[in-house]
């Protein structure tokens, strides 16, 4: 009864911090991911006594449950997996303590919440026949569905890839797009969630799918760069001789055919693009020309976009060196670059991890920190209002936490930094005598735990108390200073990396006093609403 699987858009996951014991020099931190298992974490808020209020969302029967199927949505107040009815020998999905439809088959690793936690659609077989069900309603029939359904940014409109006729199709609006021998490319929506654009192909000819417009043929398959968050995509397409660039249905530059095109890169507006052209750095704005750069070495990593959006960011390599560049000014030569770079919220600061001389450094306003055995290049983070840089460093066997040049206490190891509100609050939890520590601005809270889940601590909205997952002897809690809440056996959470709600993110608040999660006690699953 199951039906062929593709790889998933939404995953259910965890990351664990530092293992009390766990002192290995390389600060290696015990991290399990486990798609489509449920994992634990609770949390512990440093404040007064908090009050939870339960609502049972779900009962799972774990003897016939489809655990790859079970996502969680993004906003943490749904969840949804399928089921057998073992007495009819079909699938249902379970919604919200709701069974749905019964079906001759479902595709379980294609189940989507949407953004918001509104929408809940999959492809479901009944005889010869698939439908994409979006909240319990059958869209039109297909032969097959091929992809999992994609949401709108605004949660809105979905699109998928089905199969009728012996051709493959983009259905949106639940209306089919034009037929083609192969979809060459998922359908991706545009940031205001009215565009969409994909490729497609017949025989040897290819083509574009801009705004239902068809754009094409073209002699070659396009190339589909996105942008770095995702939020918009450009096509590289060969025609007539020429190689064009398509970015929001508008070609921006043409060149001919035999040209090496590459590393093209995307304004996070949209506005602007980048790519090294027969050993040239060029800089697009709209469809002028803005500037040529001769590289002075072979790029490395891919370009970045200034401070001020103008500007552009690279690194390339010369033989054994590797020169860090804004436009065509050196900012500094070393071993080896380890980042890419992190930009401070207000996109006035950058920082970069480099190599040198057998040392690592932080590299941030074009002068370099200290130096140290190893940094986190992960790690590095920009307070809030961008005044303050944080990193976790290495000296011998020995971690500490830099903030703004300014060294903490040497640890065992250190993991889980986070600031507050303000750039003056910052948290994360420290190693130090087999014993975990939570330290906030600098003091040690001396809880006891065996271990906290990554993606805490976290501040409250208004910076005034700290919460943290924490577990001990197998079981996690919600508790307030040394006085436990109920414990859960395991928290469930939505591994899919968002702007609004960053990956591993384990709660929301919905006041700077209240927050909700969702935890798993037993074979229920319980929405847990808490007032601090």
């Amino acid at each position: 009864m199951k039906a062929i699987k593709d790889k998933r858009q939404l995953c259910c996951c965890t990351g664990r911090g530092i293992a009390a014991g766990n002192s290995r020099q390389t600060g290696c931190f015990f991290q399990r991911i486990m798609k489509g298992l449920l994992v634990g974490v609770g949390f512990y808020a440093l404040a007064q006594a908090a009050q939870a209020k339960e609502q049972l969302i779900a009962k799972i029967d774990i003897k016939t449950w489809s655990e790859r199927s079970f996502i969680v949505s993004p906003d943490r107040r749904s969840v949804a997996y399928v089921s057998p009815n073992m007495r009819q020998k079909k699938l249902f999905v379970y919604w919200n303590l709701k069974a749905g439809k019964l079906y001759d088959a479902i595709k379980e690793d294609y189940l989507v919440i949407s953004k918001d936690g509104r929408h809940l659609a999959y492809p479901a077989q009944q005889g010869n026949a698939w439908f994409m069900v979006v909240d319990g309603e059958e869209q039109q029939a297909c032969a097959d569905i091929l992809s999992p359904p994609f949401f709108s940014p605004d949660s809105s409109r979905i699109a998928y890839i089905a199969r009728q006729d012996g051709k493959e199709l983009v259905v949106s609006g639940n209306r089919p797009g034009p037929g083609f021998d192969r979809i060459t490319s998922l359908p991706h929506f545009d940031p205001d969630s009215r565009q969409m654009s994909y490729t497609g192909s017949n025989g040897d000819d290819h083509f574009i799918v801009s705004n239902s417009q068809i754009l094409g043929p073209y002699g070659k398959a396009p190339e589909v760069t996105p942008s770095a968050d995702g939020s918009r995509v450009a096509y590289t397409y060969t025609q007539d001789n020429k190689k064009g660039i398509l970015l929001a249905g508008t070609l921006i530059h043409e060149y001919p055919a035999d040209s090496e095109v590459s590393f093209l890169s995307i304004s996070p507006d949209g506005q602007k693009a980048a790519l090294v052209h027969d050993s040239q750095l060029v800089g697009l704005e709209g469809t002028a020309v803005k500037k040529r750069i001769p590289l002075a070495g072979k790029m490395d990593y891919g370009i970045t976009f200034g401070l001020d959006g103008g500007s552009l960011l690279y690194s390339v390599c010369s033989g054994r060196e590797y020169c860090l560049m804004e436009d065509d000014r050196v900012i500094i030569c070393c071993d080896r670059i380890i980042n890419r770079g992190v930009f401070s919220p207000d996109r006035r600061r950058i920082a970069y991890a480099v190599r040198k001389g057998g040392r690592e450094y932080v590299l941030c306003g074009g002068k370099t920190q200290s130096a140290y055995d190893e940094i986190k290049a992960e790690s590095l983070a920009f307070g809030p209002g961008g005044r303050v840089l944080a990193y976790i460093a290495r000296k011998g066997e020995q971690w500490l936490v830099v903030s703004n040049g300014q060294e903490s206490p040497p640890y065992q190891n250190v993991d889980g930094i986070v600031f507050g509100p303000k750039d003056e609050d910052l948290a994360y939890m420290a190693l130090a005598g087999g014993d975990l520590h939570l330290m906030v601005n600098g003091t040690s809270k001396n809880m006891k735990c065996d271990n906290y889940l990554k993606g805490t601590p976290v501040f409250t909205p208004d910076g005034r108390q700290v919460v943290c997952g924490l577990e001990k002897k197998g079981k996690w809690y919600v508790a307030t200073v040394n006085k436990k809440g109920k414990p859960f056996d395991e928290i469930l959470i939505y591994d899919e990396p968002d702007v609004a709600l960053p990956s591993y993110t384990t709660l929301i608040f919905d006041s700077p006093n209240r927050f909700h999660f969702l935890g798993k006690r037993g074979n229920r699953v319980y929405l847990v609403d808490t007032d601090l």
